[in-house]
């Protein structure tokens, strides 16, 4: 089924295909760090590469993470600049997370970039809350209404295909660029826009992902706290925000901040938290240059793309319904063509491919998650009384 008008124009991408029949595999550039240029946040700023470890081995036998200096980064006239938002002398040695704090300067951050809200910030605060998974707003649209409706305004998507192991698929890809409103945000607006048919709700988005981080950090037994604290949490990004030079924060200061950049790994948490798997081409100059898939497969899957290094745009099928959708499974054999896959030599198997995770060795299996409710509530329907 056609999603698209008429007026829509095609657009192809670029897959580099690998022609070598050298026996050497090839190790995808999305199995380490993301380290795309740009004000995205990919490069990490600290200099331990935790890299590919095993997030079920012993915490134990972990060494110290913090030297003398910053999380290991040396002190030069660049770090300070960098650093300028971060507490670098209390509670040394230890992460900003909901056990210790955030350890960053909002106020300062908030002054330095200037205040963009448009809106009394407590009423928004309060009207974010009133929202939760039971129902966004009204009106609540389905997926087909809203693409027909918010996807394909004019002017406002193009389509491309092209794409690695969906060259012949054309999606249509919002270009996600308000006008009305400051720039930082693309990343929650592209999952709004998958999820909840707009960008509306990026606000919602941004507030779920801070509250299950809240959750897993603070959890020692819950089956993600390992990866979050010790892998995604323990690392500093560059980012930055409109009317700010760059600075460095890890994923849960970042939580925190208006409008700033947002690192392509909370993919990881995206996925987590709504039970999806998350789609990401990473397009330079019309090329796509990496395949990052995160999440199960057995769960709706959405797409993005992340483009010259600083925007995130949303996508969707132009032809085939998205509910309907899914990405290809990705093996070896089916990516041995391209350039950032393992060859068909390779012995890895497909839960292992390097598209498809980054800091464990295998893909990992989905967490269950419990949506919120009134307990006391619950209570008098299952006849129990309420605690005194």
């Amino acid at each position: 089924m056609t999603r698209s008008s008429a007026p829509l124009r095609r657009s192809d991408v670029v897959s580099l295909v690998d022609d070598d029949d050298d026996d050497v595999s090839i190790v995808s550039t999305s199995q380490g760090n993301w380290r795309t240029g740009g004000h995205s946040g990919f490069v990490f700023g600290s200099t331990e590469d935790l890299g590919d470890a095993d997030v079920s081995e012993s915490e134990g036998d972990e060494e110290a993470i913090q030297n003398v200096e910053f999380y290991g980064i040396q002190p030069t006239a660049l770090s300070d600049r960098l650093l300028r938002y971060q507490d670098t002398r209390t509670r040394i040695g230890e992460y900003p997370s909901p056990t210790v704090g955030i350890r960053l300067d909002c106020r300062q951050y908030l002054h330095e970039i200037g205040s963009r809200h448009r809106r009394d910030p407590i009423a928004r605060a309060t009207s974010i809350l009133q929202r939760s998974s039971w129902g966004i707003t009204d009106p609540i649209v389905d997926d087909g209404t809203a693409i027909a409706s918010n996807w394909t305004r004019r002017g406002a998507c193009q389509v491309y295909n092209g794409f690695p192991l969906v060259e012949d698929v054309e999606f249509i890809v919002h270009r996600n660029n308000p006008p009305q409103d400051p720039d930082g945000d693309c990343y929650w607006r592209s999952v709004a826009f998958c999820l909840y048919g707009s960008d509306e709700h990026w606000d919602v988005v941004k507030a779920e992902h801070l509250g299950y981080m809240y959750h897993v950090l603070s959890q020692p037994r819950h089956p993600r706290h390992y990866l979050y604290s010790k892998h995604l949490n323990s690392r500093f990004f560059d980012t930055s925000s409109v009317g700010s030079p760059s600075f460095k924060a890890n994923i849960w200061q970042l939580l925190h901040l208006a409008h700033a950049w947002t690192p392509a790994v909370v993919s990881q948490i995206t996925a987590d938290l709504y039970n999806i798997c998350v789609i990401i081409f990473t397009l330079e100059n019309g090329t796509a240059a990496e395949t990052n898939v995160r999440g199960v497969y057995n769960s709706r899957h959405i797409f993005m793309c992340f483009t010259n290094g600083c925007h995130f745009q949303p996508m969707t099928p132009n032809h085939y319904d998205a509910w309907e959708f899914r990405y290809p499974r990705i093996t070896i054999d089916a990516t041995a063509k391209y350039v950032n896959a393992p060859k068909a030599t390779s012995a890895k198997q497909t839960w292992e491919h390097p598209w498809r995770k980054e800091f464990s060795s295998t893909v990992l299996p989905p967490v269950p998650r419990l949506h919120g409710c009134d307990v006391e509530e619950l209570r008098k329907f299952l006849g129990s009384k309420p605690r005194t």
